[in-house]
């Protein structure tokens, strides 16, 4: 496959945090960006809202945890939701040799 596209929709309170976790396959390129309801970018210019597989910080398995969330849990790879609480995201393999489905959750930051 070529190219495979994940889209999905989050809806998050103020105190929590949408962890997201895959297995990375062999690939040639992969990101993950927030954007809003129109599945435009979110303010890329002022906040970090996506990632790629030369930016990520990987778990000793290969894996990746990205964390979209207000401000950084102090985990995985944190994204700022940049003041949007609700919106939609994507996730993109290119040339991967399988096309693994993303897990994820949402949890509660700890308070500050």
């Amino acid at each position: 496959m070529k190219i495979w596209y994940g889209h999905a929709y989050y809806d998050l309170q103020p105190d929590e945090a949408w962890v997201i976790r895959t297995k990375v396959p062999k690939h040639r390129f992969w990101n993950f960006q927030l954007d809003n309801w129109w599945m435009e970018s979110l303010d890329y210019a002022h906040s970090k809202i996506w990632i790629n597989g030369t930016q990520a910080k990987y778990e000793p398995d290969g894996s990746v945890v990205v964390v979209c969330a207000a401000r950084d849990p102090g985990f995985g790879n944190w994204l700022d939701i940049a003041e949007h609480p609700r919106g939609t995201a994507l996730w993109r393999w290119v040339e991967g040799e399988e096309t693994p489905t993303p897990e994820y959750e949402i949890i509660k930051l700890p308070p500050l």
